[in-house]
């Protein structure tokens, strides 16, 4: 019974930081939202469905926030400004590709760019995102040393 107890109490305090973090993302991404900052709204919403897969309020915004950032879909195309010109998914993929291969033959400048790139029309795009810090991580690194 005692352990049963401790399970229990363990799990109440689990929920209660998850709830915590999940209001205080909602917080964030709703001031970027309400400030058109939406692909950096897109990634906290995202933050939250990471935390509790089961968020009604961030699934809806980021299906909302998502179409906002790539627009109607209709075409095969991602477009994040008139002034950027368009690029396809598979032209999106082959930039992400040269950039893994780049940082994973350590030219971490060239792979900075390229994520920086790819993340410019598609903000969505979390393995890009992923590298970019883990790729900014790096540079910070040898800087020091």
């Amino acid at each position: 019974a005692r352990k049963r107890m401790i399970h229990r109490d363990i799990w109440k305090s689990y929920d209660l930081a998850k709830t915590a973090w999940s209001d205080s993302f909602l917080q964030i991404a709703q001031e970027l939202e309400d400030s058109t900052k939406f692909a950096d709204a897109y990634y906290y919403y995202k933050k939250i469905v990471d935390i509790d897969s089961l968020n009604e309020t961030a699934l809806k915004k980021l299906d909302e926030i998502g179409s906002k950032i790539t627009g109607s879909q209709k075409s095969d195309t991602l477009q994040r400004s008139k002034e950027m010109p368009a690029i396809d998914h598979q032209t999106i993929k082959k930039m992400y590709n040269e950039a893994l291969s780049k940082f994973f033959s350590e030219d971490y400048n060239g792979a900075l760019k390229l994520f920086k790139t790819i993340l410019r029309y598609d903000p969505t795009y979390e393995s890009a995102r992923k590298y970019l810090k883990k790729t900014e991580a790096r540079l910070k690194v040898l800087k020091k040393g």
